[in-house]
C-alpha cells in the first residue's frame, strides 16, 4: 500500500507567497529610490534626511533605476540557464578521463571563486582605503565570485561520487555555505543595483544644474525678509501698505519639493560646490510662484 502525498496546499499559501515577493520586491524598490534621490541631494550639497520624501516619492522614484538593473539581470539569467543546460549534457556525455579532467576543473573554479569571494570581502571591509577606480567593481565582484561558487558548489555532488558521498556527511555545513554564498550574492546583487540608482541620481543631478537656465523662475514673496546673498537672486521690499507680503526675491531655481510641504530652491547661477540650496517651508506667511 503506498503512503499518502502531502496535503495540497490551500489558497492561503498561495496569497502569502505573493504577499512575500510583493514586500521583498517593494523593499528593494524603495532602496533603489533612496539611493537615486541621496544622490540628487548630495550632489546639490544637502543631507538626504532634508529632502524628507515619504515612501512613495522613493517607490515612483525607483523604476528609471530598477528597469535597466532588472533587464541586465535577466539577460545575465538566460546567460546563465543556456550555460547550465550545455554543461549539464556535457558532463552527461563524458565518460573515463575526459570526465574526471572536467570534475578537476569545476574543482579549480570552485577553489577560485570561493577565494575571490574571500578576497571581495575583505575588499569590502577596507572599503574607505580602496581607490575610487575600483570601489564601482566591488559588488558586481562580489556578485559573480559568490554566484559561481554556491553553482560550482551544487553541481558537484551530482556528477562526482567523492564529493557527493563528503557532501552527505557534512550536510550541514555545505547547507551553512550554501545559505552563506546565496546571501553574499543578493547582497552583491542589491548594491550593484543600487550602485546604478546612484549613478542615475548624479546623472540627473547634473542634468538639471546644466539646464537650470531653461527651468521656470520662481519667485518667493514672504511677509519677512529671506536671507538670501547670490549675485543671481533679487530681494526687494514691496511698499505696500495694504500687502501682506512686503518682502520678494527673484532668480531662484526650483529643484524639488519634498513630502513635508518644503520647497528646494538654488539660485539661477548655482555652480556645484560654489553655490547655496535654500530650503524654503510653506506657509501662511510665504507664497512661493513659479513662472
Amino acid at each position: 500500500m503506498s503512503e499518502p502525498g502531502p496535503p495540497p496546499k490551500g489558497p492561503w499559501h498561495l496569497v502569502a507567497a505573493v504577499l512575500a515577493y510583493t514586500g521583498v520586491i517593494a523593499v528593494l524598490l524603495y532602496h533603489l529610490g533612496w539611493s537615486r534621490a541621496a544622490a540628487t541631494a548630495w550632489y546639490f550639497g544637502v543631507d538626504p534626511s532634508v529632502v524628507g520624501f515619504v515612501p512613495l516619492d522613493y517607490l515612483l522614484r525607483s523604476p528609471n533605476s530598477a528597469v535597466a538593473a532588472v533587464l541586465v539581470m535577466a539577460l545575465l539569467l538566460m546567460a546563465a540557464l543556456t550555460t547550465h543546460h550545455r554543461l549539464v549534457r556535457r558532463l552527461h556525455a563524458l565518460r573515463g578521463r575526459p570526465r574526471h579532467n572536467a570534475l578537476r576543473a569545476l574543482v579549480a573554479v570552485r577553489r577560485t571563486a570561493l577565494c575571490a569571494t574571500a578576497a571581495v570581502v575583505v575588499g569590502w571591509l577596507c572599503y574607505a582605503e580602496l581607490a575610487d577606480a575600483v570601489k564601482p567593481f566591488l559588488s558586481p565582484a562580489l556578485f559573480l565570485c559568490a554566484a559561481t561558487a554556491a553553482y560550482t558548489s551544487a553541481l558537484l555532488p551530482r556528477f562526482d561520487p567523492v564529493w557527493a558521498e563528503h557532501h552527505a556527511a557534512a550536510s550541514t555545513g555545505h547547507r551553512l555555505m550554501s545559505f552563506a554564498l546565496i546571501g553574499i550574492c543578493f547582497a552583491g546583487a542589491v548594491n550593484t543595483a543600487a550602485w546604478y540608482a546612484d549613478l542615475v541620481g548624479r546623472q540627473a543631478a547634473e542634468e538639471v544644474a546644466a539646464g537650470l537656465d531653461r527651468w521656470p523662475n520662481v519667485v518667493v514673496v514672504s511677509a519677512h525678509r529671506l536671507a538670501v546673498e547670490d549675485p543671481s537672486v533679487s530681494c526687494a521690499r514691496i511698499d505696500d501698505a495694504d500687502e501682506k507680503f512686503r518682502h520678494r526675491c527673484t532668480g531662484l531655481r526650483l529643484i524639488m519639493r519634498n513630502g513635508r510641504g518644503e520647497w528646494l530652491l538654488v539660485p539661477a547661477g548655482w555652480q556645484p560646490g560654489r553655490g547655496r540650496v535654500l530650503v524654503q517651508k510653506d506657509g501662511a506667511d510665504i507664497r512661493v510662484e513659479m513662472g
